[in-house]
């Protein structure tokens, strides 16, 4: 058996054992996505939440054409009370939001080419993402699908914050949820308008 499987089994059966979440992780070659799931709420919405966040996020990560060769990201699905605490500790914004995501390429470390680049964490609120697909009239599965490949980005260095940014970034999103069968939100977004 290989170091490193033991040592993820080991971190794997210690996170499990708490009862507040549960957490499965995927690793391939360039890849691995941890799971954690903190609002036990999430399992009543979505049939198999780790998969789907899995296939987003690694959709993202593979047409994104970033040049890192291997990663690492956490996916945490909860609740509003703790998306808005995060959002107030780290942005000072006193409300929830539907996704946040804290880049480690904000902070990098010093990569050695065979340990995996730690990408960040993604963390999707429930209330508020069901809220918005109820509102923009999309499934929820849809949503969620836009916010993890949306998170990703962010992971992996893109920005909306210019016109040009925005497009680029919009444009990564479509043909990431096109592979995973989910309908542009842009364009979805443009019709209601």
């Amino acid at each position: 058996m290989k170091q490193g499987k033991l040592s993820l089994r080991v971190m794997k059966k210690k996170i499990m054992s708490n009862n507040r979440s549960s957490f499965s992780f995927l690793r391939d070659s360039k890849l691995s996505v941890f799971i954690d799931i903190r609002d036990s709420e999430w399992n009543s919405i979505i049939s198999d939440a780790q998969t789907l966040c899995i296939r987003a996020a690694h959709a993202a990560f593979s047409l994104a054409k970033s040049d890192i060769k291997k990663g690492e990201a956490s996916v945490v699905l909860a609740d509003d009370r703790f998306v808005k605490d995060l959002n107030l500790r780290y942005r000072g914004l006193n409300k929830s939001t539907n996704v946040l995501a804290f880049a480690s390429l904000d902070c990098p470390e010093p990569s050695f080419g065979f340990f995996p680049v730690q990408l960040g964490d993604i963390i999707i609120s429930r209330e508020t993402t069901v809220t918005e697909a109820q509102i923009e009239e999309k499934t929820v599965t849809s949503h969620v699908c836009h916010l993890v490949v949306h998170g990703m980005l962010h992971l992996l260095g893109f920005d909306h914050q210019e016109e040009e940014d925005i497009a680029k970034m919009e444009a990564h999103e479509t043909e990431c949820l096109k592979i995973l069968d989910v309908p542009d939100p842009y364009n979805l977004q443009k019709r209601d308008s």
